[in-house]
């Protein structure tokens, strides 16, 4: 299982990426991305099984970059199946 982080800050991809990889290992990579342009390049990529995404970026919001997920590879799911678990 892949997993990526997306914020602006490296900071905050590094404190969450070391608390991932200590608490789970269940995690085959996990990839960061320091905008929504980087995370964009790896998601063509890569295959990606959880997001984690900062909500305000420069230039792009990560709404934003979950409804490019949404409408360029993920067609056959509901989108409601990939908003729901980040607003609970």
């Amino acid at each position: 299982m892949n997993i990526l982080i997306v914020d602006d800050e490296y900071y905050i991809v590094q404190g969450i990426v070391k608390i991932i990889s200590e608490s789970f290992t269940e995690f085959d990579c996990i990839y960061q991305a320091y905008s929504t342009e980087q995370a964009k390049r790896i998601i063509e990529k890569e295959s990606i099984d959880i997001l984690i995404t900062d909500i305000e970026m420069p230039k792009e919001t990560g709404l934003s970059l979950v409804f490019w997920i949404y409408s360029n590879a993920y067609r056959s799911h509901n989108m409601y199946d990939f908003v729901r678990p980040s607003t609970l």
